[in-house]
């Protein structure tokens, strides 16, 4: 089933509730770093709407700036930002949150949707947003639930967890690849690089071994 895809800034795990285009000026870049990243995503239509709107990325969209969404992630991660990722069904379809006269505007690379529709829904827990490490980690927890919640998990360790905390979590990833507990080896991969970043030793001990260049 198709998919829509929202990012939003986080400041320091703290979701902070605005797209994270519009948000750029605000997190302590340069105005030529701001229009260096903000040039990835020229190709992508800005249409002025006379109501408050929620943009979100359709299935061809997020996979267009995939590239320019990684991009500005690190960028901004030098400054204490990251961004947060949410994911529902897209409007129309089983199950769906809205109806497909609920779309305010779409082309092929976004969606708009009422906004105060949309904090609704993130109020009530029927949206949630997650920080993501990439695009592509992102994509496969959204296909997860397994992944999903041990991204998660990730997302709410301390700066710098006990190496015991690791192994455990570490452990449990493992498990459900070995015990085919729905993770296959390339989503294992994805999140022990991110364990392997909180502490290399520790992960590497497990038999893990990654680089940064």
């Amino acid at each position: 089933m198709a998919k829509i895809y929202r990012f939003e800034l986080m400041f320091m795990g703290e979701l902070q509730q605005v797209g994270f285009l519009q948000g750029l000026d605000d997190i302590g870049l340069s105005n030529a770093e701001v229009r260096g990243l903000l040039s990835m995503f020229d190709s992508l239509p800005v249409e002025e709407l006379d109501e408050s709107v929620s943009f979100w990325f359709t299935e061809e969209g997020i996979r267009t700036f995939e590239t320019a969404i990684n991009r500005v992630n690190a960028e901004i991660s030098n400054h204490g930002w990251s961004l947060a990722g949410a994911f529902m069904e897209a409007p129309g379809g089983e199950n769906a949150l809205f109806e497909e006269d609920e779309i305010i505007y779409q082309d092929q690379y976004q969606i708009a949707l009422c906004r105060e529709g949309i904090y609704d829904l993130v109020a009530c827990g029927d949206i949630e947003y997650v920080e993501i490490y990439d695009v592509e980690t992102f994509l496969m927890a959204t296909e997860n639930g397994v992944m999903l919640q041990f991204q998660k998990e990730i997302n709410e360790l301390p700066f710098d967890p006990p190496p015991s905390v690791l192994r455990d979590l570490g452990g449990r990833i493992e498990e459900a690849h070995s015990e085919k507990k729905g993770l296959c080896g390339l989503e294992v991969d994805g999140l022990m690089y991110q364990l392997w970043q909180r502490n290399p030793e520790v992960v590497e001990g497990m038999g893990y071994e990654y680089s940064d260049d």
